[in-house]
């Protein structure tokens, strides 16, 4: 298990908010925050938080540039107690984006956004070792907008697929161009498989993936719906709609 200072813990992440209440809160996060902090060493940093969509990276870096810390997760945003909290999971960090580790704890930390500054009070949900409760603020330094519509599918999946009591792991990902959304089916048995006919419309996804059944070309037309930040729906082979059926999900990875 990586150990790490809970304010870089507290905003290294990817964001998982789940009910229409926390997707309220998170929209005064979106953007690009900046903010200093003293190492133990007396010496000064600087803090970077990216919050862009689903998005969230962290960056402790010196004052000349050079990266101390990069890392990323899973959050969730609630209210309590009439305070708003952020709960991370799935934390992962390192000295770069190709070093990063799973920290292996979850965190749960107290917020505050007024206009153009937030405010972060760690390290307060137990006691740690060699950590000290301290409240870090950030100023806005850019404006961003959550994604929506077609953008908000860009990215890879990691998709289950389930037909009667079998479960296939895949991946999927998605690309959104001049407007357009394209994306690709990946198996582990059979490769990469290009999507055709995707349309994202109003919380709802469709698609169709042309396969082969017994040496035959069949097209497997999937639906499902995005939903905090998942996509769950059901699946058809056309032509073979009473044998070939099942439901399907997919998630951020």
């Amino acid at each position: 298990m990586t150990r790490l200072p809970s304010i870089v813990v507290a905003l290294s992440l990817a964001v998982n908010i789940a009910s229409a209440a926390s997707s309220a809160l998170g929209d005064p996060l979106q953007g690009i925050w900046t903010g200093k902090r003293t190492s133990d060493s007396g010496t000064e940093l600087n803090q970077t938080l990216d919050i862009s969509g689903t998005k969230i990276t962290y960056t402790l870096a010196t004052l000349d540039g050079d990266v101390r810390l990069v890392a990323k997760g899973s959050m969730k945003l609630e209210k309590a107690a009439g305070l708003h909290v952020m709960k991370f999971t799935d934390i992962e960090a390192g000295r770069s984006e190709s070093e990063l580790q799973a920290v292996g704890e979850e965190r749960t930390i107290v917020y505050l956004v007024d206009d153009d500054r937030l405010s972060l009070a760690n390290s307060f949900d137990r006691v740690r070792d060699g950590e000290t409760p301290r409240v870090d603020s950030y100023t806005l330094k850019e404006r961003k907008k959550a994604a929506t519509g077609a953008e908000a599918l860009a990215g890879k999946w990691k998709a289950t697929v389930k037909m009667g009591d079998d479960d296939r792991e895949y991946d999927l990902s998605f690309a959104v161009a001049d407007g357009q959304l394209s994306g690709m089916w990946i198996s582990p048995r059979s490769g990469e498989h290009k999507l055709r006919q995707v349309k994202f419309e109003a919380g709802k996804l469709t698609m169709e993936l042309a396969r082969e059944i017994q040496g035959n070309e069949a097209v497997f037309a999937y639906e499902a719906v995005l939903k905090d930040g998942a996509l769950s729906g059901s699946f058809v082979v056309k032509g073979y709609e009473d044998q070939y059926k099942g439901t399907w999900s997919a998630k951020k990875d």
